[in-house]
């Protein structure tokens, strides 16, 4: 795996190449950034590393002429002066905070370069944020929508929060996998649009349409069947806390039939056997696509596993969780199913 590691000096730089040792999996060239760095240097990189130890503007700058014109995935050290929700914003898949030791980093990054080997990014779009429609009142059926997100996930959270309307009936559940602390920059970026409002989770707090709860730090995320949210401290799931298979068994069992479920792009298996736990129970469920994920890792565990009828970009699964919210019924079975996705 060729990985570029653009860093602010030529000290940093020879310190986050020592992180790898002696691994022969990743062929590293280091640059300090911008002096000896041009994009010409992707033409032969699988992924890349940047040490953002500012908020320089330069540093947003070249992730969004990475992503515009040769897009690569791009993990970020965030320094304390630079937020996580400007560099997910600008293109970065994955973010990690700069000032971890660096016996730190050489576990978590070694890992995270492995789980993106071989992904293709396509060229960044803006998405057009649609009209606010009239939505129908939902029926007196209680339903719920749930939605697991990790690596590239934050850009479509995004997308999605700019599409579904003010109104919008259901009240929405995410468990998003983000390190800690960078929350919530993250509920700030996504409430820009003003359309959803999106706040932390709160336990026994009671939901209510249109609003976007995201899973609070180092808390698994569930719901019970009156609506009230409960938190929840016990093991790691997929080496994750909050997990997406927490908030999916959860909504199964307090919400079964009424349950709209979608996961997106992320690393790693997290959601994929418990989003068809949502189906079995005659839920609607929805993966992303391959070619829209940054990473196909848990929407490719649920169509491997058949949890998923639909898979959709994310433009129409915004659109197809405005239908879901004003169907007489949530159908389990949906017109363009995953099957024909496998074959």
């Amino acid at each position: 795996m060729r990985v570029n590691i653009l860093a602010m000096n030529s000290a940093r730089a020879d310190a986050l190449n020592s992180v790898f040792g002696h691994a022969c999996e990743f062929k590293l060239r280091s640059f300090v950034f911008p002096r000896e760095f041009s994009l010409a240097e992707l033409e032969n990189c699988d992924l890349l590393l940047i040490d953002a130890e500012s908020s320089s503007q330069k540093i947003l700058s070249c992730i969004n002429r990475v992503m515009t014109l040769h897009p690569v995935p791009i993990v970020c050290l965030a320094g304390p002066g630079l937020s996580s929700d400007l560099l997910i914003k600008a293109g970065a898949v994955s973010v990690l905070p700069g000032e971890l030791p660096l016996s730190e980093l050489a576990d978590s990054l070694p890992r995270t370069f492995k789980s993106l080997e071989g992904v293709r990014l396509v060229k960044r779009r803006k998405s057009s944020a649609a009209e606010s429609a009239a939505v129908q009142a939902p029926h007196k059926q209680k339903r719920i929508v749930a939605i697991g997100s990790s690596t590239g996930g934050p850009q479509v959270v995004k997308q999605l929060v700019d599409i579904l309307p003010v109104d919008y009936p259901l009240p929405v559940l995410l468990a998003q996998h983000i390190s800690k602390g960078f929350l919530p920059n993250f509920v700030s970026w996504l409430g820009e649009s003003g359309r959803m409002k999106v706040k932390i989770a709160e336990s026994g707090e009671t939901v209510a349409a249109g609003t976007l709860y995201i899973a609070a730090d180092d808390y698994h995320m569930g719901i019970t069947p009156n609506g009230r949210i409960i938190f929840d401290d016990g093991p790691l799931e997929y080496l994750m806390r909050p997990s997406v298979a927490f908030l999916f068994r959860s909504v199964a069992a307090s919400y079964g039939s009424a349950a709209i479920a979608a996961l997106l792009t992320g690393m790693g298996r997290d959601g994929g056997k418990e989003l068809g736990l949502i189906k079995d129970s005659g839920g609607a469920t929805i993966a992303q696509t391959k070619e829209s994920s940054a990473v196909f890792g848990m929407p490719g565990e649920a169509l491997r596993l058949g949890s998923c009828q639909q898979l959709l970009a994310p433009d129409a699964i915004a659109e197809r969780l405005i239908e879901l919210a004003c169907a007489e019924e949530i159908p389990s079975v949906l017109k363009g199913t995953a099957e024909s996705a496998k074959r």
